[in-house]
């Protein structure tokens, strides 16, 4: 794969009627504004529909994108905004997810959300990939995985929430290495 000079993305892109026929032209490759992915020159809708954030960024929703892209499965896609970019869309709080959390799917018209879930569900549909989710070494990696972002996700909150109040070096240790909750940082701050 060679990477394309400006003008050879200016001639692609005006080659294809503009920016949305190039859009429409490059749905079957996987790319930051695809609104569907086909594999096999697939003319049917997809069975699934993935509801993802818009950067890309979200990890539980890059755990589901990689195991339909690994496995092949069409999709369409639903882009939606992450709290960390203000609000969510009305219409995903009222048919998809009530509580506005990513990733969600709809699989046969059926809503499922939380990554884990919705991976049981997927391959129970179309297949494991190499082991079954449901394999016991495979579980406890997940599990672990799980614990491990956990943790992350919490530090990362801590040190966010002690940027509000005296932010010293012991607090921000107690934060990055994970040792305590949030609440028992706070609770230890107000001493």
């Amino acid at each position: 794969m060679s990477i394309w000079t400006w003008s050879q993305i200016k001639n692609r892109i005006l080659k294809n009627d503009g920016f949305h026929g190039y859009l429409k032209q490059i749905s079957r490759e996987t790319n930051p504004w695809s609104r569907s992915r086909r594999f096999r020159n697939e003319k049917k809708n997809p069975r699934v529909t993935l509801f993802r954030d818009h950067h890309a960024w979200c990890p539980y929703c890059q755990k589901v994108w990689l195991f339909l892209e690994e496995k092949q499965i069409p999709y369409n896609i639903s882009k939606v905004t992450m709290f960390c970019y203000g609000e969510k869309e009305d219409w995903f709080t009222r048919k998809v997810n009530r509580r506005g959390m990513l990733p969600a799917i709809q699989l046969d018209g059926k809503v499922i959300t939380e990554s884990d879930v919705i991976l049981e569900a997927l391959e129970t549909t179309f297949g494991p990939l190499h082991k079954s989710m449901f394999d016991p070494q495979v579980k406890r990696l997940r599990d672990l995985e799980r614990l491990l972002f956990r943790a992350w996700c919490s530090c990362t909150y801590s040190v966010f929430a002690l940027t509000n109040k005296q932010l010293t070096l012991k607090n921000v240790c107690v934060c990055v290495c994970c040792t305590r909750s949030h609440k028992e940082t706070t609770h230890t701050q107000k001493r």
